[in-house]
């Protein structure tokens, strides 16, 4: 299943989602959208809220992560241009986080990034 392969290719165990989590995701998403033509809209709906479910996990209480989650977005909103969003830091997980959801948001079906 592409949604399985997702999970494990973006690494969202060490974000603390378990596997599990995004099947009940998409599974909740296909009771509503089960139309087959609309698998393009399951997508759009699991793969964000799974990353939402990532955050809540990562950024706690952590203040200084809910500024870079901030200031990421309110760049890339501005600029109106996801070719905006820059590349993480591949030791600063926030920021892996935050391009991992402005990516999912602009491209839904995209397999991995």
């Amino acid at each position: 299943m592409e949604i399985v392969r997702w999970h494990s290719e973006i690494g969202l165990e060490e974000f603390g989602v378990s596997k599990e989590r995004v099947l009940q995701t998409y599974f909740v998403a296909a009771a509503s959208i089960f139309e087959p033509q609309r698998w393009l809209e399951r997508l759009a709906w699991t793969k964000p809220t799974t990353l939402i479910v990532a955050f809540k996990f990562h950024i706690k209480d952590d203040v200084e992560a809910k500024r870079v989650i901030l200031k990421q977005f309110n760049y890339c909103i501005n600029k109106h241009d996801s070719s905006s969003i820059r590349m993480p830091d591949e030791n600063n997980k926030t920021e892996q986080l935050v391009s991992m959801l402005l990516i999912t948001l602009d491209h839904p079906g995209l397999d991995s990034f």
